[in-house]
């Protein structure tokens, strides 16, 4: 995990114990969430699963929005899923 939080750019007020703001790549929340993501967040709390904001912290358990790695090369703007 050093090598990863060292890398790691973040810019969703993450837990410094578990995430870096002084790498190259930014870590962003997700900005288009889509409406079946959304509904598929409620269902699993309807039926008692946490959600949890960060499963790159603490706790890996519960339902979650996944943060984005934005990298940019020659134009392109290449994501990928932490």
């Amino acid at each position: 995990m050093p090598i990863f939080k060292s890398l790691e750019k973040d810019q969703t007020g993450g837990d410094p114990k578990y995430h870096s703001k002084d790498g190259e790549w930014p870590v962003v929340r997700p900005q288009d969430v889509n409406k079946t993501a959304k509904r598929f967040i409620k269902a699993g709390s309807h039926i008692g699963l946490p959600q949890n904001s960060d499963f790159n912290d603490a706790s890996q358990l519960g339902l979650v929005f996944i943060r984005s790695i934005k990298i940019r090369e020659q134009g392109l703007i290449l994501i990928r899923h932490s």
